[in-house]
């Protein structure tokens, strides 16, 4: 696959997951859902806002499922990257502004406190050394620097960020929306 194509599969995987996750919010709670701009998704890391029927309007970064690499187009719903700094050296998505992190599994979609999960991420990597050769272990420090990349992301396992999720949608909900 070329680049562009590889590119464009991905930006329209992210748009589908998205709009996933906006329906599977208002079938199963309620409320209503509108997508984030290109400004709020560059600068603030929010994908779609959300009109909770109790709290109001929250901003919420999606995430599906990811492979191992960026060379490894296949993935494993086992494993999530979590960005600390982004590709530029700018804010990382769990630096934004979303209140939560949705992310998106193959039957279900479970939400964490972005402030939870960023606290609990620099807990889990302090005292380690950043890497640039891709880590096998989790919670590495990571940079793609051979790419020319200034990111710091780690590599967790999604069994663990289930443990800190506020909320789950489980797959009674995707037959509605799939």
């Amino acid at each position: 696959m070329r680049d562009n194509d590889w590119r464009k599969s991905r930006y329209e995987k992210a748009k589908r997951e998205e709009e996933f996750v906006m329906s599977a919010l208002t079938i199963a709670i309620g409320g209503a859902c509108s997508g984030g701009t290109l400004e709020d998704d560059m600068k603030s890391h929010i994908d779609l806002w959300w009109d909770s029927p109790k709290k109001g309007v929250i901003g919420i970064d999606v995430k599906g499922i990811k492979a191992h690499s960026t060379s490894a187009h296949t993935f494993d719903e086992g494993i999530q990257w979590l960005e600390l700094t982004n590709t530029t050296g700018g804010t990382g998505w769990l630096r934004g502004k979303a209140e939560y992190i949705a992310f998106k599994g193959s039957k279900d979609v479970f939400f964490v406190k972005r402030q939870k999960l960023l606290d609990w991420t620099l807990k889990k990597i302090e005292g380690k050394e950043l890497t640039t050769a891709l880590p096998k272990a989790f919670y590495t420090p990571y940079r793609r620097a051979k790419w020319g990349n200034l990111d710091i992301v780690c590599k967790c396992p999604t069994s663990d960020l289930r443990k800190l999720a506020s909320w789950t949608i489980s797959n009674v909900w995707y037959d509605k929306i799939s």
